[in-house]
């Protein structure tokens, strides 16, 4: 497992994942109710696939073995999910922030904490799961 060799595979995955990502919070914001659901269900689909492909990818075009296309997916799900995670703290901050005058100085501090809580959830969540679907991808490529 060449550490520099899975970055490099990483690096198309992570700049897919992160516009899903910022397309997914400008979606949030705008789309109403059911119609919102069914595009974020649609997006987290979207990005399974993209986890399948690094894998796939790093098999195929980079000749790794499984380890190899493991640490591709876990890189690649630490390092979207965490700019991903900063961009919607960033955007849930705002928008506490604009509403702080109704609830009070410290439901802002409180869902500040609660979003920078889940955002290292969610960067270990998909460094995880990014390592397993990647070697899912990976066997797939592999197979004759």
């Amino acid at each position: 497992m060449d550490f520099k060799k899975s970055f490099n595979a990483s690096k198309t995955p992570i700049l897919y994942l992160v516009i899903l990502g910022i397309i997914s919070v400008v979606l949030g914001a705008v789309l109403p109710g059911l119609v919102g659901v069914v595009v974020g269900f649609a997006i987290f689909l979207l990005s399974l696939i993209i986890y399948l492909w690094t894998g796939y990818h790093s098999v195929k075009r980079f000749k790794m073995d499984l380890g190899g296309a493991a640490l591709t997916g876990a890189i690649t799900g630490f390092i979207s999910s965490l700019i991903n995670g900063i961009i919607s703290l960033i955007y849930v901050a705002f928008n506490l922030s604009r509403s702080a005058a109704g609830v009070g100085e410290a439901s802002l501090i409180g869902g500040i904490i609660l979003g920078i809580v889940l955002l290292v959830v969610g960067v270990v969540f998909w460094a995880v799961a990014g390592a397993v679907l990647a070697v899912i991808g990976g066997f797939i490529a592999g197979r004759p």
